[in-house]
Protein backbone atom coordinates (compact mmCIF):
# COMPACT_ATOMS: atom_id res chain seq x y z
CA UNK A 1 0.00 0.00 0.00
CA UNK A 2 2.74 2.56 0.87
CA UNK A 3 4.51 1.46 -2.44
CA UNK A 4 1.60 2.44 -4.41
CA UNK A 5 0.96 5.45 -2.10
CA UNK A 6 4.44 6.93 -3.40
CA UNK A 7 3.97 5.87 -7.06
CA UNK A 8 0.67 7.65 -7.19
CA UNK A 9 3.10 11.12 -5.60
CA UNK A 10 5.58 10.41 -8.52
CA UNK A 11 3.31 10.16 -11.32
CA UNK A 12 1.41 13.13 -10.01
CA UNK A 13 4.87 14.91 -9.82
CA UNK A 14 6.33 14.04 -12.61
CA UNK A 15 3.40 15.45 -14.49
CA UNK A 16 3.75 18.25 -12.36
CA UNK A 17 6.90 19.18 -13.54
CA UNK A 18 6.69 18.52 -17.51
CA UNK A 19 4.12 21.98 -16.89
CA UNK A 20 5.15 25.55 -16.53
CA UNK A 21 3.72 28.99 -15.23
CA UNK A 22 -0.32 28.98 -15.13
CA UNK A 23 -0.59 24.95 -16.31
CA UNK A 24 1.15 24.12 -13.33
CA UNK A 25 -0.44 26.22 -11.10
CA UNK A 26 -3.85 25.16 -12.23
CA UNK A 27 -3.04 21.48 -12.28
CA UNK A 28 -1.46 21.58 -8.65
CA UNK A 29 -4.56 23.48 -7.03
CA UNK A 30 -6.73 20.82 -8.54
CA UNK A 31 -4.31 17.53 -7.76
CA UNK A 32 -3.92 18.99 -3.98
CA UNK A 33 -8.22 19.38 -3.62
CA UNK A 34 -8.85 16.10 -5.05
CA UNK A 35 -5.71 14.46 -3.16
CA UNK A 36 -6.06 16.19 0.29
CA UNK A 37 -3.87 13.71 2.12
CA UNK A 38 -1.10 13.78 -0.24
CA UNK A 39 -1.02 17.44 -0.99
CA UNK A 40 1.67 18.57 1.80
CA UNK A 41 4.23 15.94 0.35
CA UNK A 42 3.51 16.96 -3.28
CA UNK A 43 4.17 20.16 -1.86
CA UNK A 44 6.94 19.85 -0.39
CA UNK A 45 8.35 17.29 -2.90
CA UNK A 46 8.75 19.35 -5.63
CA UNK A 47 9.70 22.47 -3.37
CA UNK A 48 12.84 19.88 -2.85
CA UNK A 49 13.43 19.19 -6.71
CA UNK A 50 13.36 22.48 -7.32
CA UNK A 51 15.97 24.05 -4.79
CA UNK A 52 18.11 20.85 -6.26
CA UNK A 53 17.57 22.24 -9.32
CA UNK A 54 18.48 25.82 -7.89
CA UNK A 55 21.42 24.66 -6.51
CA UNK A 56 22.85 22.79 -9.94
CA UNK A 57 22.28 25.51 -11.60
CA UNK A 58 24.23 27.76 -9.28
CA UNK A 59 27.00 25.65 -8.71
CA UNK A 60 27.03 25.85 -12.62
CA UNK A 61 27.38 29.42 -12.79
CA UNK A 62 30.18 29.45 -9.92
CA UNK A 63 32.30 27.00 -12.25
CA UNK A 64 31.05 29.02 -15.40
CA UNK A 65 32.17 32.54 -13.76
CA UNK A 66 35.13 31.37 -11.59
CA UNK A 67 36.77 29.88 -15.50
CA UNK A 68 35.19 33.28 -17.41
CA UNK A 69 37.36 35.06 -14.95
CA UNK A 70 40.34 33.75 -15.38
CA UNK A 71 39.52 33.79 -19.73
CA UNK A 72 39.28 37.64 -18.72
CA UNK A 73 41.50 37.97 -16.65
CA UNK A 74 44.14 39.53 -19.21
CA UNK A 75 41.41 41.60 -20.96
CA UNK A 76 39.93 42.91 -17.89
CA UNK A 77 43.10 43.98 -15.93
CA UNK A 78 43.65 47.94 -15.83
CA UNK A 79 45.71 49.21 -18.39
CA UNK A 80 47.85 52.14 -18.38
CA UNK A 81 49.23 53.80 -21.10
CA UNK A 82 53.09 53.06 -21.83
CA UNK A 83 53.09 56.86 -23.25
CA UNK A 84 52.34 59.81 -20.92
CA UNK A 85 50.37 61.89 -23.35
CA UNK A 86 49.65 65.02 -20.67
CA UNK A 87 50.30 68.12 -22.37
CA UNK A 88 50.59 66.34 -25.80
CA UNK A 89 48.48 67.87 -28.66
CA UNK A 90 46.96 65.09 -30.80
CA UNK A 91 44.69 66.81 -33.64
CA UNK A 92 42.69 69.78 -32.19
CA UNK A 93 43.08 68.59 -28.80
CA UNK A 94 45.12 69.64 -25.90
CA UNK A 95 45.57 66.97 -23.69
CA UNK A 96 45.61 67.23 -19.72
CA UNK A 97 45.26 63.97 -17.89
CA UNK A 98 44.30 60.63 -17.98
CA UNK A 99 41.27 59.64 -16.25
CA UNK A 100 40.64 56.27 -16.60
CA UNK A 101 41.71 53.00 -17.97
CA UNK A 102 39.81 49.58 -18.65
CA UNK A 103 39.78 46.39 -20.84
CA UNK A 104 39.01 48.25 -23.95
CA UNK A 105 40.28 52.00 -23.37
CA UNK A 106 42.66 54.53 -21.98
CA UNK A 107 40.97 57.72 -21.57
CA UNK A 108 42.51 61.39 -21.51
CA UNK A 109 40.32 64.56 -20.43
CA UNK A 110 41.23 67.16 -23.00
CA UNK A 111 40.08 70.58 -24.47
CA UNK A 112 38.94 70.85 -28.15
CA UNK A 113 40.83 73.93 -29.38
CA UNK A 114 38.33 74.05 -32.28
CA UNK A 115 35.17 74.82 -30.16
CA UNK A 116 37.03 75.63 -26.92
CA UNK A 117 34.75 72.64 -24.54
CA UNK A 118 36.52 69.87 -22.65
CA UNK A 119 35.78 66.19 -24.21
CA UNK A 120 37.05 62.82 -23.18
CA UNK A 121 39.49 61.21 -25.21
CA UNK A 122 39.13 57.23 -25.27
CA UNK A 123 42.45 55.41 -27.06
CA UNK A 124 42.80 51.96 -27.56
CA UNK A 125 45.43 50.49 -25.25
CA UNK A 126 48.77 50.47 -26.78
CA UNK A 127 48.97 46.56 -27.00
CA UNK A 128 46.05 46.38 -28.58
CA UNK A 129 47.45 49.09 -31.21
CA UNK A 130 48.69 46.21 -33.79
CA UNK A 131 45.44 43.80 -33.00
CA UNK A 132 42.91 44.40 -36.76
CA UNK A 133 40.16 42.87 -35.02
CA UNK A 134 40.38 45.09 -31.81
CA UNK A 135 40.65 48.24 -33.67
CA UNK A 136 37.60 47.28 -35.87
CA UNK A 137 35.55 46.71 -32.18
CA UNK A 138 36.84 50.06 -31.19
CA UNK A 139 35.90 51.96 -34.15
CA UNK A 140 32.20 50.07 -34.63
CA UNK A 141 31.94 51.67 -30.63
CA UNK A 142 32.19 54.79 -32.53
CA UNK A 143 29.59 54.06 -35.09
CA UNK A 144 27.26 51.94 -32.85
CA UNK A 145 27.00 54.99 -30.13
CA UNK A 146 27.17 57.61 -32.30
CA UNK A 147 23.71 56.43 -34.55
CA UNK A 148 22.05 56.88 -31.04
CA UNK A 149 20.74 60.24 -30.30
CA UNK A 150 19.41 60.04 -26.89
CA UNK A 151 19.97 61.73 -23.57
CA UNK A 152 21.05 58.95 -21.45
CA UNK A 153 23.73 57.45 -23.56
CA UNK A 154 27.12 59.48 -24.20
CA UNK A 155 27.55 61.78 -26.42
CA UNK A 156 30.52 60.93 -29.17
CA UNK A 157 32.10 63.89 -31.26
CA UNK A 158 34.59 62.08 -33.11
CA UNK A 159 36.90 58.97 -34.07
CA UNK A 160 39.97 59.59 -35.12
CA UNK A 161 43.61 58.03 -35.56
CA UNK A 162 47.28 59.61 -34.61
CA UNK A 163 50.09 59.44 -36.39
CA UNK A 164 50.96 55.98 -35.27
CA UNK A 165 47.93 54.19 -36.12
CA UNK A 166 46.09 54.77 -32.70
CA UNK A 167 42.53 54.87 -32.98
CA UNK A 168 40.81 56.98 -30.51
CA UNK A 169 37.01 58.63 -29.74
CA UNK A 170 36.72 62.24 -28.76
CA UNK A 171 33.45 61.66 -26.59
CA UNK A 172 31.87 64.62 -24.59
CA UNK A 173 33.31 65.12 -21.42
CA UNK A 174 30.78 64.48 -17.96
CA UNK A 175 31.25 66.22 -14.88
CA UNK A 176 29.94 63.55 -12.04
CA UNK A 177 30.37 60.23 -10.91
CA UNK A 178 30.39 56.49 -11.93
CA UNK A 179 26.95 54.45 -10.67
CA UNK A 180 29.87 52.04 -8.86
CA UNK A 181 31.39 54.89 -7.04
CA UNK A 182 27.72 55.97 -5.99
CA UNK A 183 27.01 52.27 -4.79
CA UNK A 184 30.12 52.28 -3.01
CA UNK A 185 28.66 54.91 -0.52
CA UNK A 186 25.97 52.53 0.82
CA UNK A 187 22.32 51.47 -0.56
CA UNK A 188 20.50 53.95 -2.87
CA UNK A 189 16.56 54.95 -1.64
CA UNK A 190 13.60 53.00 -3.90
CA UNK A 191 13.22 56.37 -5.35
CA UNK A 192 16.46 57.33 -6.91
CA UNK A 193 16.88 53.18 -7.71
CA UNK A 194 14.00 54.01 -9.88
CA UNK A 195 14.69 57.18 -11.40
CA UNK A 196 18.34 55.59 -12.25
CA UNK A 197 16.64 51.87 -13.52
CA UNK A 198 14.12 53.71 -15.52
CA UNK A 199 17.15 56.03 -17.44
CA UNK A 200 19.14 52.67 -18.69
CA UNK A 201 16.11 51.04 -19.65
CA UNK A 202 14.74 54.01 -21.52
CA UNK A 203 18.62 54.65 -23.29
CA UNK A 204 18.45 50.41 -24.12
CA UNK A 205 15.81 50.43 -25.52
CA UNK A 206 16.65 53.15 -28.13
CA UNK A 207 20.21 51.32 -28.77
CA UNK A 208 17.85 47.46 -28.93
CA UNK A 209 15.09 49.29 -31.31
CA UNK A 210 18.41 50.42 -33.79
CA UNK A 211 19.65 46.52 -33.61
CA UNK A 212 22.22 47.17 -31.04
CA UNK A 213 23.22 45.34 -27.82
CA UNK A 214 25.85 47.09 -24.89
CA UNK A 215 26.84 43.27 -23.68
CA UNK A 216 28.99 45.16 -20.75
CA UNK A 217 26.32 47.05 -19.08
CA UNK A 218 27.65 47.48 -15.40
CA UNK A 219 28.17 50.09 -12.91
CA UNK A 220 31.24 51.62 -13.79
CA UNK A 221 29.63 52.29 -17.10
CA UNK A 222 27.16 53.98 -16.15
CA UNK A 223 27.64 58.15 -15.65
CA UNK A 224 25.71 60.17 -13.36
CA UNK A 225 26.28 64.00 -14.17
CA UNK A 226 25.76 66.41 -11.52
CA UNK A 227 22.22 67.36 -12.50
CA UNK A 228 21.67 63.85 -11.40
CA UNK A 229 21.14 62.99 -15.53
CA UNK A 230 22.48 59.02 -16.45
CA UNK A 231 24.61 57.89 -19.04
CA UNK A 232 25.40 54.76 -20.47
CA UNK A 233 29.07 55.29 -21.56
CA UNK A 234 31.38 52.49 -23.44
CA UNK A 235 30.26 50.34 -26.47
CA UNK A 236 33.10 48.67 -26.75
CA UNK A 237 31.62 45.76 -26.42
CA UNK A 238 28.48 46.79 -28.17
CA UNK A 239 27.80 44.02 -30.83
CA UNK A 240 25.43 45.33 -34.55
CA UNK A 241 22.63 42.41 -35.14
CA UNK A 242 23.33 42.92 -38.10
CA UNK A 243 27.22 42.97 -38.91
CA UNK A 244 29.88 40.98 -39.17
CA UNK A 245 30.88 38.68 -36.10
CA UNK A 246 34.11 40.38 -34.51
CA UNK A 247 34.67 37.87 -32.22
CA UNK A 248 34.78 34.02 -32.70
CA UNK A 249 32.35 31.96 -32.12
CA UNK A 250 32.48 30.72 -28.35
CA UNK A 251 34.23 33.75 -27.34
CA UNK A 252 33.45 35.44 -24.16
CA UNK A 253 33.29 38.93 -24.27
CA UNK A 254 32.47 41.39 -21.18
CA UNK A 255 32.15 41.55 -16.90
CA UNK A 256 32.07 37.67 -15.54
CA UNK A 257 29.48 39.53 -12.23
CA UNK A 258 26.81 40.69 -15.05
CA UNK A 259 26.32 39.25 -18.06
CA UNK A 260 23.57 36.57 -18.59
CA UNK A 261 23.87 33.04 -18.32
CA UNK A 262 24.03 33.16 -22.30
CA UNK A 263 26.54 35.29 -21.87
CA UNK A 264 29.04 33.66 -20.10
CA UNK A 265 28.45 29.92 -21.91
CA UNK A 266 29.45 32.01 -25.08
CA UNK A 267 26.39 31.39 -26.60
CA UNK A 268 24.29 34.18 -29.13
CA UNK A 269 22.95 36.72 -27.19
CA UNK A 270 19.93 39.01 -27.66
CA UNK A 271 18.99 42.17 -26.03
CA UNK A 272 17.85 40.23 -23.05
CA UNK A 273 21.30 40.05 -22.06
CA UNK A 274 21.41 43.97 -20.97
CA UNK A 275 18.39 43.07 -20.02
CA UNK A 276 19.71 40.62 -17.09
CA UNK A 277 22.51 42.93 -16.24
CA UNK A 278 20.20 45.96 -15.52
CA UNK A 279 18.40 43.47 -13.59
CA UNK A 280 22.25 42.87 -11.43
CA UNK A 281 22.43 46.57 -11.39
CA UNK A 282 19.46 47.09 -9.86
CA UNK A 283 20.00 44.66 -7.02
CA UNK A 284 23.12 46.40 -6.59
CA UNK A 285 21.59 49.92 -5.86
CA UNK A 286 19.07 48.55 -3.47
CA UNK A 287 21.56 46.63 -1.66
CA UNK A 288 24.94 48.08 -1.92
CA UNK A 289 26.57 44.90 -2.35
CA UNK A 290 28.53 44.65 -5.16
CA UNK A 291 28.72 41.66 -7.25
CA UNK A 292 32.00 42.64 -8.86
CA UNK A 293 33.75 42.99 -5.72
CA UNK A 294 35.81 40.00 -4.46
CA UNK A 295 33.86 39.99 -1.20
CA UNK A 296 30.75 39.30 -3.29
CA UNK A 297 28.10 36.83 -2.75
CA UNK A 298 26.91 36.06 -6.52
CA UNK A 299 24.54 33.39 -5.41
CA UNK A 300 21.98 35.71 -3.67
CA UNK A 301 21.25 37.31 -6.82
CA UNK A 302 20.91 34.02 -9.05
CA UNK A 303 18.80 32.36 -6.27
CA UNK A 304 16.48 35.60 -6.40
CA UNK A 305 16.47 35.28 -9.77
CA UNK A 306 15.38 31.51 -10.51
CA UNK A 307 12.69 31.61 -7.97
CA UNK A 308 11.46 34.55 -9.44
CA UNK A 309 11.43 32.25 -12.78
CA UNK A 310 9.65 29.50 -11.03
CA UNK A 311 6.86 31.33 -10.37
Amino acid sequence: MRENHWEQIKSLVDKAQMLSGQEKDTYLRRVCRENPKISTEITELLTSIEESDNARFMQSMRKDRKELVADLSDESNTFVSNVELSGATIGPYLISEQIGAGGMGVVYKARDLRLDRTVALKFLPPHLSANQKAKQRFGQEARAAAALDHPNIAVIHDIDETGDGQLFIAMAYYEGETLNRKITLGPLSVEETVNFAFQMADGLQKAHSAGILHRDLKPANVMITETGSLKILDFGLAKLENSPHLTKPGARMGTAAYMSPEQTRGKAVDHRTDIWSLGVILYEMLTANSLSAPKMNRPSFTRYVMKSRSR
